[in-house]
């Protein structure tokens, strides 16, 4: 237990004593009385040796003192770390599926992710279909197309079956495309997925 009264060094090397924190108590010290003379607000985040992430907020005070408040943050940093490694898992198996996987902006329908397969069944790198409409890769019958289907969806709000298609492509010739495309939000919104199922020759 801390009574009150005690120096920030003091508070420091009881955390050392209970094990909860390893580091450089002078260095700790000298480095916050450093921050408090140059009266320059601070944010930052410790580990503690038991596991917890704790935010710590500095601001000076008007008359020279200075307030510290900390935040656990443990349970959210958790979360984040969870999310971050679905998120990775996710992207990979997206990434790793035969089928080709496009997603537009719904807003200006711009590509913004093509797949693997994608790139393979359009004959185009990544780099080069991200950021364009259909009408910069396609005939201008293939992007009406595209663009007529986009709209259909938009409308629609989702599309059940498979729609076949035979399209123009610019790299690989005339192909047909078997594509089921799922909106996620609406027009104002960013994100419509557009995933072909199946290509023939």
């Amino acid at each position: 237990t801390i009574q009150a009264g005690p120096t920030l060094e003091d508070i420091l090397q009881h955390r050392v004593n209970s094990g909860l924190f390893s580091g450089d108590v002078a260095k700790y010290v000298a480095a916050v009385l450093d921050r408090i003379a140059r009266r320059e607000p601070a944010a930052y985040e410790i580990a503690l040796n038991d596991g917890r992430t704790i935010k710590i907020y500095e601001r000076p005070m008007d008359g020279g003192g200075w307030v510290s408040v900390q935040e656990d943050v443990t349970e959210q940093r958790q979360r984040e770390r969870i999310l971050e490694r679905m998120e990775r898992f996710l992207a990979t198996i997206i990434e790793n599926v035969a089928e080709g996987i496009i997603a537009k902006d719904a807003r200006n329908l711009r590509y913004v992710f093509v797949n693997k397969a994608a790139e393979k069944m359009i004959g185009m790198s990544r780099g080069e279909i991200i950021g364009k409409t259909a009408r910069e890769l396609f005939s201008a019958e293939a992007a009406e197309l595209i663009e007529r289907r986009d709209k259909q969806l938009l409308g629609q709000k989702q599309q059940l079956e498979p729609i076949i298609d035979t399209i123009d492509n610019p790299a690989r010739g005339r192909r047909v495309i078997s594509a089921r495309r799922v909106q996620i939000g609406g027009a104002s919104e960013e994100w419509k997925l557009d995933p072909p199922a199946a290509e023939e020759p």
